[in-house]
């Protein structure tokens, strides 16, 4: 049974501490996410591997900048987490600022409840500057090619339209056939990462692979299953990942989420303007776009450069 915390009414910060522990403050925003549709799993896996651990036990009045500081430089060394089988887990920075930004979210959705006295211990407390660098784990036409013809006739289906879509593991497996719109050429991915849904555009050869997957088939049925005829489980596109590149001599091999990112690049290098990609790939605005995939579109700014700019004839020494 749910512990019952008698907390003080949204936005009535009263000053004094109140004992309400980070556990108990990691409920109530899990229940407020799934209240408002967002999705919770990850979220709830980062938080129980990463924040109950070390501070599940305390009351958020009680946490101080300086620990929380320590923990968040704890998660980029890859110190050992509290109860963790495997010990030390290497991380990035960037991984350190993402387990970070859960945090401060829980904290912060407490402070609003008015459930704890103050926000002060964590307001200060900010992510390592510069830690994001585009990922390069890419793959060009010819590679994806020789990736799709190593792969298993199910699991082609899923690389081919993970590469025709830019969509997710997730989004993919959970696809059913009446979330194909023929007409449009889209696909309705009912709750992405962000706990939206939203209309994917499919490319045409994409297209006719899901009209072939949907045709006959009732409206409820996964568009995308298994050779025995199951829907994909979560992880269960790893060892075939690892599989395939192997076969296809793609070294270092690449995991499933490297085909959404070799979408996205392809675009860029197109010169896609980077306000369609986002919304191809389903971002909320361009600043994640330009992070991982404007260094891609140099070559098209040179040719646009040679284009428009005048040449002014000068000599070579000049």
């Amino acid at each position: 049974m749910r512990r019952q915390h008698s907390a003080p009414a949204r936005g009535a910060h009263t000053g004094e501490a109140t004992g309400f522990t980070v556990a108990e403050a990691v409920e109530a925003y899990l229940d407020d996410l799934a209240l408002r549709g967002r999705p919770t799993r990850e979220t709830a896996r980062v938080l129980r591997c990463h924040v109950l651990p070390a501070f599940g036990a305390r009351g958020v009045d009680s946490l101080t900048l300086a620990e929380l500081r320590a923990w968040h430089r704890d998660l980029a060394r890859g110190a050992p987490l509290r109860g963790h089988r495997r010990g030390v887990v290497q991380r990035s920075r960037a991984t350190a600022n993402r387990i970070l930004t859960c945090l401060k979210a829980v904290l912060n959705h407490a402070w609003q409840d008015g459930a704890v006295a103050s926000d002060q211990a964590w307001r200060a407390l900010k992510p390592f500057r510069d830690a994001e660098q585009p990922r390069r784990e890419l793959l060009d036409p010819a590679a994806a090619r020789r990736l799709i013809a190593v792969c298993e006739p199910d699991f082609a289906s899923l690389v081919r339209l993970a590469l025709a879509t830019g969509c997710r593991y997730g989004e993919l497996t959970r696809l059913e056939v009446r979330d194909w719109d023929a007409g449009a050429g889209t696909l309705w991915v009912a709750a992405d990462k962000s706990g939206r849904g939203r209309h994917v555009a499919v490319t045409p050869e994409g297209q006719h692979l899901v009209t072939t997957l949907a045709e006959g088939r009732p409206a409820n049925a996964r568009l995308l299953l298994r050779a025995d005829g199951a829907p994909w489980g979560p992880s269960q596109q790893h060892r075939r990942m690892r599989r395939a590149c192997e076969a296809a001599g793609i070294s270092p091999p690449v995991g499933f989420h490297a085909l959404r990112r070799s979408f996205g690049s392809w675009l860029a290098r197109a010169g896609v303007p980077l306000q369609v990609i986002a919304a191809a790939l389903g971002h909320a605005d361009t600043r994640i776009t330009e992070r991982h995939y404007a260094h891609l579109q140099g070559g098209e700014v040179a040719r646009q450069l040679g284009r428009h700019i005048p040449d002014l004839r000068l000599p070579p020494n000049q």
